[in-house]
């Protein structure tokens, strides 16, 4: 199964003129409702079934994850109050640039880190008497990154704004800086959707559901294609010493090394699971362990693999076997 990354290293963060001073403190979001709370249990539920390999119940589970998020009604800031025609002081011009009180890192993009998509966006904004963000605006983009930018910022928190003594709305310019060399250890789909879900980024959970419900849905194909309706149930490959030896590999393809991987310095060993069926052919694949930029390409390498068929009794039998992929930087 694809990972996905959590979150973003960013690099730089500027506010207007100068850098914010003050030092950032991360606070815990607030507590889901409890429609909220009930999405993440049918999310860990459908994490349970799919480590258990019950793809049926996963994709169950999956589904009515998302009927639940469509329900779901969305944070009531996700529409910034209209400032037309008012021009406000701006930080580090006319007022200081106040200190941050809480920063909250974005999520970094799946596709944007696969195709090793960097680089700066800087969001316009305003920070009220309260010291909240409101009204974030893209004033420099970078398409695959705008909105997880966006998502954070909206969470941020600074010193109360004050102009000639007294409290006021302030604008500000914010400098995120998105950078693959310092990228925490990632998860994959499901908990990337519960990690949204939890913090109400409900579109980015609603992406990150709909991409694991589709990847669920093809493995239960590939699974089925991997064992007809009059095949023997599948036997795990035991090695040497055991009553199932391991087929005897008759093609090897190498894997293919994403460019972005090489770029990023990621290496390392992907290991696989899957099954291969009567005709010699591995299906039914999942991850067991992840390199999330190199995953893809192991799958990608190990479905064009071909196998002796395995027999029992004289007859083809589906054969459940673990198999791992080695990248290795040159």
């Amino acid at each position: 199964m694809r990972d996905f990354l959590r979150q973003a290293s960013c690099l730089t963060i500027a506010c207007s003129l100068g850098a914010l001073t003050a030092a950032a403190q991360t606070v815990p979001a607030p507590p889901p409702g409890a429609d909220r709370q009930a999405l993440v249990r049918r999310l860990d539920l459908a994490r349970e079934h799919y480590t258990s390999h019950r793809l049926a119940e996963a994709q169950r589970e999956l589904s009515d994850a998302a009927d639940a998020l469509r329900t779901i009604r969305a944070p009531a800031d996700t529409q910034p109050p209209a400032r037309a025609g008012k021009q406000l002081p701006r930080a580090g011009r006319d007022v200081p640039i106040p200190g941050v009180l809480k920063r909250v890192e974005p999520a970094y993009p799946l596709e944007a880190a696969k195709q090793g998509v960097t680089g700066s966006i800087v969001i316009d904004v305003v920070i009220g008497k309260d010291g909240k963000v409101h009204d974030p605006r893209i004033a420099r983009s970078v398409p695959a990154l705008d909105q997880a930018a966006l998502a954070a910022v909206r969470q941020w928190q600074f010193a109360r704004p004050r102009v000639g003594g007294s409290p006021a709305e302030i604008s500000a310019t914010l400098v995120l800086a998105f950078s693959l060399r310092h990228v925490p250890p990632p998860t994959d789909d499901i908990d990337l959707a519960r990690f949204h879900a939890e913090r109400g980024d409900d579109a980015a959970a609603k992406v990150a559901l709909d991409r694991v419900i589709e990847t669920v849905t093809a493995e239960l194909e590939d699974c089925l294609a991997a064992r007809p309706m009059d095949a023997a149930a599948p036997v795990r490959a035991t090695g040497a010493g055991g009553t199932i030896k391991p087929p005897t590999k008759l093609r090897d393809v190498r894997p293919v090394y994403p460019a972005a991987a090489q770029r990023a310095r990621v290496s390392g060993v992907v290991v696989l699971e899957g099954t291969i069926g009567p005709d010699g052919r591995l299906r039914c694949i999942r991850v067991l362990r992840s390199i999330p930029m190199l995953d893809q390409a192991a799958i990608d390498a190990v479905r064009q693999w071909e196998f002796t068929p395995t027999l029992m009794g004289g007859v083809p039998v589906p054969v459940i076997m673990t198999t791992t992929v080695n990248f290795m930087l040159r």
